[in-house]
């Protein structure tokens, strides 16, 4: 969180000095333009109420599930094997059957405001949903692609664990970095990660990186964990490229912003990434989070440890 605020931060200064402080023809912002939309967004609706209960409860059960400290995680109580994606699924799956707030009894709807059961749907007529998720609905609004890129980097990840070359790269890079020491290590790594990120998707590039850089640690006697929350920062720095993220894409398909802009902006926000990434990690993480990883042993690059 501090170093996604900083970084915002930043980004807002940069924007300011270009466009607002230091410029002749200068921005104008409509201020009101943004009061009007905010005026048409209303009250939250009842839909948009229920998923933020639903969301808060599964970040909830996702962030108590493991052990913290001497609480041993409500799993161990459950069931020890339960996977984050079942956790998912069982806070996903009652969405199916909540009804939306075209189907609540009138009373019901006068308790809650009729202001907050007001919402739209892009079907309309018979094939209008019912629930708060709908089949039909998620059928033709989904992204399945999606699907693809988060399995095929898993895969991909997989496939460099189980061929032996996470550990052939792992070794690799311990002896380009020689002795050379945490700190050459920490920059290498992120500008690796940073640029990757351009061109891969951020979980394809934490999964593919994460247990080559966790190999390369252990090699070195570094904390492993603190050099996997590193590509963790690092590839999320996805600002030059329309492929290196969703909303680039959207801001790029506007028409508004060239490639050739988002890459000199993107160039600028990536070597400021890669400073204060490089110094976070090296002077405040190890202080922040000590050595987590120090009864967990070596990596393991052999097996299906995804």
């Amino acid at each position: 969180a501090p170093l996604s605020v900083l970084l915002l931060f930043i980004l807002w200064l940069v924007f300011c000095c270009f466009f607002i402080w230091f410029r002749d023809d200068k921005v104008k912002i409509d201020l009101e333009f943004f009061h009007e939309r905010r005026r048409k967004l209303g009250p939250m609706t009842y839909e948009e109420s229920v998923l933020v209960v639903v969301w808060g409860l599964l970040v909830l059960l996702w962030l108590t599930a493991s052990p913290i400290g001497s609480y041993p995680g409500w799993k161990k109580s459950v069931a020890e094997d339960l996977s984050s994606g079942v956790i998912g699924l069982m806070l996903t799956l009652p969405l199916f059957v909540i009804p939306c707030a075209s189907q609540l009894p009138k009373a019901f709807k006068q308790r809650l405001g009729l202001q907050r059961c007001l919402s739209e749907s892009f079907l309309i007529g018979d094939d209008a949903p019912k629930n708060i998720l709908d089949w039909d609905a998620v059928k033709e609004a989904f992204q399945w692609e999606i699907i693809f890129v988060f399995g095929g980097g898993s895969m991909l990840a997989d496939g460099t664990v189980r061929s032996g070359l996470a550990g052939t790269l792992a070794e690799f890079l311990a002896d380009t970095c020689g002795d050379s020491g945490f700190f050459v290590l920490v920059i290498f790594v992120t500008i690796l990660v940073c640029f990757s990120t351009e061109v891969l998707s951020n979980m394809s590039t934490m999964t593919i990186f994460g247990p080559i850089v966790a190999r390369t640690a252990y090699l070195q006697g570094i904390d492993p964990v603190l050099m996997m929350m590193l590509v963790a920062f690092a590839s999320s720095t996805s600002f030059m490229l329309p492929t290196a993220s969703g909303p680039n894409m959207v801001v790029q398909a506007s028409g508004v912003i060239t490639v050739k802009e988002m890459v000199i902006g993107g160039m600028f926000m990536n070597v400021v990434a890669i400073v204060f990434i490089a110094i976070y990690t090296i002077a405040a993480l190890p202080f922040l989070i000590g050595s987590l990883s120090a009864d967990l042993g070596a990596p393991l690059l052999d097996s299906g440890a995804l």
